[in-house]
C-alpha cells in the first residue's frame, strides 16, 4: 500500500527531468537538448488522506518538486526547475495507488529564470524502488516532453524519507496518510 503511494509521488517529481530541466533560454527560441539533475526535493499531498479503507469516493493527489545540480547537454546555465502536478481518482485507499495508471503521470515544469519557458512531461512507465538506505521511491520512464527542451527518453527516480512498512503504517493509522517529502533522486532527458 505505502509503496504505490511512494510511487505517485515519484513520478509527479519526475516531471522535471523532461529533459528540460532548468536551461537558459536563448532569445526568441526554446532552449534544445537535455538537461541531467542530480538533486530532487518536494512534497505529495493527498485529500482526503489515504488509508487502509479508503471510505471516500474521491482522492485529489497533488505533487510540487523542485529540481536542482542540473547539467544541460547544449551547455546553457541550468539553476533550477519547478514541476507540479494533480491527479484526481475514484477513492482515496492506499491500495487504489498498487495498480499502474491507466493513463499517463503529466507534470508542467516551470524553469528559473522566467525566460527558460515551460515543459509538458508525461511518462507512461511507473515502479517503485528502494534506496541503499531503505527508503521507498519511485522511478518513472517512458518520458516524453514538449515546449523548452523537448525530449522523449525521459527518465526520473525519486525517493521519500520513509520506509515502505512506515507509508503502510501511516496508511492504516487513525489519520491515515496526509503527505510523502521527496527527500532525493535524479533526472535523465
Amino acid at each position: 500500500m505505502g509503496a504505490a503511494a511512494l510511487t505517485i509521488a515519484a513520478g509527479l517529481l519526475t516531471v522535471l527531468d523532461s529533459g528540460a530541466a532548468f536551461a537558459k533560454k536563448e532569445k526568441g527560441s526554446a532552449p534544445s537538448g537535455t538537461v541531467s539533475c542530480s538533486k530532487v526535493t518536494g512534497s505529495v499531498t493527498f485529500d482526503p488522506p489515504l488509508t487502509a479503507s479508503g471510505g471516500s469516493s474521491s482522492e485529489t493527489t497533488k505533487v510540487k518538486v523542485t529540481v536542482s545540480d542540473c547539467t544541460a547537454s547544449s551547455g546553457v546555465t541550468v539553476t533550477k526547475g519547478t514541476g507540479t502536478s494533480s491527479s484526481s481518482s475514484s477513492s482515496n485507499a492506499c491500495t487504489s495507488l498498487e495498480s499502474p495508471p491507466t493513463s499517463p503521470e503529466s507534470f508542467l515544469v516551470k524553469w528559473s529564470p522566467k525566460s527558460d519557458g515551460s515543459t509538458a512531461v508525461s511518462y507512461t512507465g511507473r515502479t517503485t524502488v528502494t534506496s541503499s538506505s531503505g527508503d521507498a521511491g519511485f522511478e518513472l520512464t517512458g518520458g516524453t516532453s514538449s515546449g523548452s527542451f523537448a525530449a522523449t527518453g525521459v527518465t526520473a527516480t525519486s525517493y521519500t524519507n520513509e520506509t515502505t512498512a512506515q507509508i503502510t503504517s501511516m496508511c492504516t493509522s487513525k489519520s491515515g496518510l496526509k503527505k510523502l517529502d521527496i527527500t532525493s533522486g535524479s533526472t535523465s532527458g
